[in-house]
């Protein structure tokens, strides 16, 4: 390959013209990332939330366990033991 001033600047060209092709890419991305998760947010349902502790006969206000059983009963496992909720 011969050596030209013009290879230079094509070359310079050609580099440019990749970033920005990157950003365009990366700003797209992004923007239909940002969508996507307002548009999860948006329409999420809302579900209603009741919260049981102690007062409600909970055994403790920590749980490390939930299970439910085939009857329907669900078992929380507290540090004073187990407690049934039977909705």
């Amino acid at each position: 390959m011969f050596y030209s001033p013009n290879n230079k600047r094509t070359s310079h060209l050609r580099v440019a013209s990749q970033r920005s092709l990157f950003f365009t890419v990366l700003v797209t991305q992004l923007l239909i990332t940002t969508l996507f998760l307002c548009a999860r947010t948006l329409f999420a349902q809302q579900l209603p939330v009741r919260h049981y502790n102690v007062e409600d006969g909970l055994g403790h206000s920590i749980v490390g366990a939930i299970y439910q059983d085939s009857k329907g009963y669900i078992w929380f496992g507290t540090a004073d033991g187990l407690s049934r909720f039977d909705g």
